[in-house]
């Protein structure tokens, strides 16, 4: 249970790093690290939320 928690943030955090990453290459940008860290945390916070749910009903 806990490796698929720790696989599923470490993921997460690599797409929304390489998204963030892009898009600051394409608009020479840095404020899209800053959204590519919050859209990973917003994110995060959506699935734990959800699975809490599920776990206490």
């Amino acid at each position: 249970m806990i490796k698929k928690d720790v696989f599923v943030i470490v993921t997460t955090v690599i797409i929304f790093s390489l998204m963030a990453f892009i898009l600051g290459e394409i608009y020479n940008s840095e404020p899209f690290w800053g959204a590519g860290i919050g859209g990973a945390l917003g994110w995060l916070g959506f699935y734990y939320y959800r699975r809490k749910k599920v776990i206490n009903n």
